[in-house]
């Protein structure tokens, strides 16, 4: 499908896990006073894996962050998830030692602070960041094979028969019938001032998706761009000892170190919907409270359960097709007038074609809600939007089914749909596709 953005690489970098300090230089090696070295997540390198939004679910812009107050909600501040294998990818690496519940989980636990570094290998996280056991994962000089994906998952690989890296899958089930709270942010290109006009907006947080709270944003590290997935203590028989300060060199199978370069993509897409009213449904305020995707009558394609590789990030789905549904809260839609009509926060006059991202009209003036979905590539007439509106006097109900143009839904996407509702009908207006973490820089898909 043309116009479709290519998704750039996400990297996370993160610290070696045998101190607490960004800038330790005096690891233990393995022949200074038998020390040993523990598997450490480099900090030192670029990141564009994604910003945890302050009160979102979903990962977007330059680091792994997230609200200090949620640190207990499992949801909200999951960790990182890490699997070994060993170097001919057929079995679980063995460390140094003992390591708690490595034996029956295959894992290890990594948690960052909110503000994105310090990333630790930890047992429990504990009330807070400080309150965490550490639990450090010792390295051997043989060399092992690095998997990550993120949110972790306490027993993701308790039940693995594993024989290759084929296998290395969790869960990735769509989180469907959840509610998304639209007021904690206005992401519209132009809001009311109080100055009574509209005007671009400057906010700082413009750029945040508003999605659920419960969403589950699946990554997996992509070793195909410069990170690699080779480990071990830096000290493989007849090399070089690997130094402290040295780079993580991930694809170097014969003495890699022990510090890994995380290279973290998103598994899912995201579409995220505009309503406007262009047909003066009512003269009252009128709320968008629900849409669910689905699939056209006749067809089976849109699924809600499935597995995400940890070597490509593949989706497989499983079970049966299905639909999602979110429910919406605190979403008066806006209003196109005729000019000359006075405007207010929730109606405006047009003054620019729906097709640019600049001037006053019904994708400017309105907010994009999100939901994450597997990837799919589908035809005119496949995949349905259901949109809910509601008289917020009258509380009469107005529902509305569109099908969505044919496109594919690209992992790491974002695909944005302003919608029109009419007297008796919805329109799709518009479609735009961005990066994950882009704002919308025009890019519209012809219709």
């Amino acid at each position: 499908m043309k116009n479709i953005m290519k998704m750039g690489a996400f990297a996370v970098a993160m610290l070696t896990a045998v101190s607490c300090s960004e800038n330790e230089t005096d690891l233990p090696l393995p022949d200074n006073n038998n020390g040993q070295v523990a598997l450490g997540i480099s900090t030192d390198l670029k990141v564009d894996a994604g910003t945890k939004a302050v009160t979102r679910s979903l990962v977007e812009g330059t680091k792994i962050t997230y609200n200090a107050a949620k640190y207990t909600d499992s949801d909200s501040v999951p960790g990182i998830g890490v699997a070994i294998l060993n170097k001919a990818r057929n079995g679980w690496y063995s460390p140094e030692g003992t390591v708690t519940d490595y034996e029956t989980n295959h894992q290890v636990w990594f948690m960052g602070d909110a503000n994105g570094g310090n990333w630790t290998a930890i047992s429990a996280k504990g009330d807070n960041f400080a309150g965490k056991t550490e639990n450090p994962f010792y390295l051997k000089k043989d060399v092992g094979c690095v998997y990550a994906y993120y949110p972790y998952t306490s027993g993701a690989f308790t039940s693995l028969t594993l024989s290759s890296e084929a296998d290395m899958k969790v869960t990735a089930n769509l989180v469907d019938n959840v509610a998304i709270d639209a007021q904690y942010v206005n992401n519209a290109a132009m809001v009311w001032t109080s100055l009574g006009n509209w005007a671009t907006n400057s906010a700082t947080n413009k750029k945040l998706k508003i999605a659920a709270l419960a969403e589950k944003d699946y990554m997996y590290h992509d070793s195909t761009d410069i990170g690699g997935r080779y480990v071990n203590n830096g000290h493989a028989d007849g090399e070089p000892v690997v130094t402290p300060e040295a780079e993580p060199a991930n694809n170097n199978d014969k003495n890699p170190g022990w510090k890994i370069a995380l290279q973290m993509k998103h598994a899912l897409s995201m579409v995220s919907f505009r309503v406007y009213d262009g047909g003066n449904l009512s003269t009252n305020d009128v709320n968008f409270t629900k849409f669910e995707i689905k699939d056209h009558a006749g067809v089976s394609k849109f699924y809600k359960e499935g597995t995400m590789s940890l070597l490509d990030g593949a989706i497989t789905t499983s079970g049966s097709v299905g639909s999602i549904t979110r429910t919406i809260n605190n979403y008066v839609i806006k209003r196109q007038v005729a000019d000359g009509v006075t405007e207010n926060e929730n109606q405006f006059v047009s003054t620019s074609k729906i097709t640019t991202t600049s001037g006053v009209n019904g994708k400017t003036v309105s907010k994009a809600v999100s939901a994450l979905v597997y990837p799919l590539n589908f035809s005119d007439n496949e995949i349905d939007v259901t949109v809910t509106l509601k008289d917020a006097t009258t509380n009469a109900e107005m529902v509305f089914t569109v099908s969505l143009p044919g496109i594919e839904w690209v992992a790491g996407s974002n695909y944005i749909y302003t919608l029109m509702a009419g007297k008796n009908k919805l329109d799709v207006v518009s479609v735009a596709v961005t990066d994950w973490d882009d704002q919308e820089q025009g890019g519209e898909i012809i219709l």
